[in-house]
């Protein structure tokens, strides 16, 4: 009877760590997920107005995209998305939202609107 016991036990002891193990991996990263996403979502925005230097379209089967490239500074060109129903034109000033993220500083470039 003693020796079914302990088998039983540690059945059960072994069970319990392995859901121990699985729910800790789960919650480790749910935790990684929440901060990725709080780090990304926090950060400084300001707005830039730059001229367009391109116009640029891409079509599938289902939708047609339109975006313009813009010169953020002497080094980098952007494409940004922009509304179907925009009307702009190369030389065009536009309003762009610049945000700085907290996570490794990346940028992200939002179109606000056409100056002209």
């Amino acid at each position: 009877m003693g020796l079914a016991r302990d088998r039983l036990d540690e059945l059960v002891r072994k069970e319990w760590h392995k859901n121990f193990r699985r729910y800790s991996i789960y919650v480790a990263i749910s935790a990684l997920l929440i901060m990725i996403t709080v780090a990304s979502s926090t950060g400084v925005s300001r707005v830039i107005q730059v001229p367009v230097k391109h116009l640029y379209s891409e079509a599938t089967e289902n939708e047609e995209r339109f975006y313009i490239l813009i010169d953020v500074n002497s080094l980098t060109t952007k494409r940004i998305r922009v509304p179907r129903a925009t009307v702009v034109k190369i030389g065009d000033k536009v309003s762009v939202v610049e945000k700085t993220t907290n996570f490794f500083g990346m940028k992200k470039y939002t179109f606000q609107k056409v100056l002209r």
